[in-house]
């Protein structure tokens, strides 16, 4: 009977094939199973599953090199041959200027403790498998979800969980257990939930993680994201504001003093957007101090903070700190209670520029939440806000995107440049609603959200959803896309 190592040595003989696991892993340990010796005869059905598998993922044919139909395939008792053996996709990888996948060779830690396959257990290098086609799929977030019998994980790719993936239960405790030594965690502890970080580098990037689980009814499950640093910020005229948008920032941040607020629910570019907005900001007459933890871009000529609850370095203390460095500009990362919220309000008064950040849906809403959190009206409104809401919607794959109707398109079938799901990349859809005197008036005298919107749009105030649908009918993203982001 073939042993259960013969699972493992078969995932150490899938190279960067990830995606290419819940068939290898299973088809093939089973049907090796049910033939019961060392030898195991490649089925049509296993041979078809394969290469439908990998053309939805992007790889082509003859970048796949699989014995013929029928043939006898050895299983050597050292597990360095196995029923498939499949190549790297010569596909340009932005991870590696040659085009290749970076080795695992170049996978170390911070501390250089070195995470190569030279000796590494099957576990290892599966983790690292995981952690490589994060990357090649420009992802940015792992879901481990334990089941009765298996380990499933999902790539989190341009906001959504996509190219699922089964692990073999014989290896689900060791790839829990690898995750949690990495991120420091206590691994004999199964009960309560924990979270930690560890870095990591890949070729010349250093990366870091954020990891937590929660204990399930079949196991622990893990959240691994990716805290990349995504270099040096752009400047406003290089991102994707929609031209009236930007031209309402731009004019408000050259003024004499202000307070901007970035709403959106998390994962929709607010850090990003506080980031170009500062890069257009920076002078040599200018100080000015950043709160947010983790750093995500690099900003020359800004001084970044991190809090760090676990040692008393929180937000409020950092932020009180930093304005007796007396800035000239201040941004915090989240403005998350009523005191933050007011000592934001009260420097926007000395500052030059204020920007904080606000989990809110809309700029409506921004103006809601602040009455709903008790903030005094009159000190937000004496601060002449400029309120910019947004969210990140997929844009359609410009390869496989069908046309539909005038210049719009719908979802492809799904390619090699989209990995199979039809959508490749994000764009950034916002509304900016500047609270200038006659807006003050409208939410004085009315206060009602439909009466606000309504003065707004007088104004010329453009919603998300009108936004939205200028890239729908452009080509850009489908309606779908703009129904799901925009309920």
């Amino acid at each position: 009977m073939v042993s259960e190592d013969f699972a493992r040595d078969v995932f150490k003989t899938i190279g960067g094939f990830a995606f290419l696991v819940n068939f290898v892993g299973d088809q093939c340990y089973q049907e090796a199973i049910a033939t019961g010796a060392t030898e195991m005869r490649l089925s049509e059905t296993v041979y078809k599953a394969v290469f439908e598998h990998a053309e939805r993922g992007g790889f082509r044919p003859q970048d796949l090199s699989l014995p013929e139909r029928g043939q006898d395939h050895e299983l050597l008792e050292s597990g360095e041959t196995a029923a498939l053996s499949l190549f790297e996709s010569e596909e340009e990888d932005e991870l590696d200027d040659s085009g290749q996948s970076p080795p695992f060779a170049l996978l170390e830690s911070e501390e250089g403790d070195e995470l190569s396959d030279s000796g590494d257990s099957p576990v290892i290098k599966l983790v690292n498998l995981l952690i490589a086609e994060l990357f090649k799929s420009n992802g940015t977030e792992i879901l481990l979800e334990p089941q009765e019998k298996h380990l499933t994980a999902r790539f989190r790719i341009d906001g959504r969980l996509a190219l699922p993936q089964t692990i073999p239960g014989n290896l689900k405790t060791g790839v829990i257990s690898r995750l949690k030594i990495m991120g420091d965690l206590d691994v004999s502890e199964r009960r309560v939930p924990q979270d930690g970080q560890f870095q990591i580098r890949i070729g010349e990037r250093t990366v870091r993680f954020r990891i937590s689980t929660v204990p399930t009814r079949h196991g622990e499950q893990i959240f691994l994201k990716a805290l990349v640093n995504k270099g040096v910020a752009k400047s406003i005229d290089q991102s994707e504001f929609p031209a009236r948008e930007l031209a309402i920032i731009q004019d408000y941040i050259g003024g004499a003093h202000g307070l901007v607020l970035i709403a959106g629910p998390q994962d929709s570019g607010r850090r990003s957007t506080s980031y170009t907005i500062l890069s257009e900001m920076v002078s040599e007459e200018r100080g000015i101090i950043t709160i947010a933890d983790p750093i995500l871009q690099d900003i020359p000529g800004v001084t970044q903070l991190a809090d760090n609850p676990r040692v008393g370095l929180t937000l409020q203390s950092l932020l009180r700190a930093s304005l007796l460095q007396e800035p000239d500009i201040l941004m915090i990362s989240d403005i998350l209670d009523l005191e933050t919220y007011s000592d934001l309000i009260r420097a926007s008064k000395a500052l030059e520029l204020t920007l904080g950040i606000l989990s809110v849906n809309d700029a409506v809403s921004a103006i809601e939440h602040t009455v709903r959190m008790g903030l005094d009206l009159e000190a937000f409104l004496s601060a002449s806000p400029l309120i910019i809401a947004q969210r990140l919607v997929r844009k359609l794959c410009r390869n496989c995107r069908i046309a539909d109707r005038g210049s719009s398109f719908q979802t492809g079938p799904g390619c090699s440049e989209c990995h199979g799901i039809g959508y490749s990349g994000r764009t950034l859809l916002a509304e900016a609603l500047f609270v200038d005197e006659g807006m003050k008036a409208v939410i004085v005298q009315e206060g009602g959200p439909e009466a606000i919107l309504t003065g707004a749009k007088a104004a010329g105030f453009r919603t998300l959803r009108e936004v939205g649908q200028d890239l729908v009918e452009s080509g850009v993203t489908s309606q779908d896309e703009i129904d799901h982001v925009l309920p």
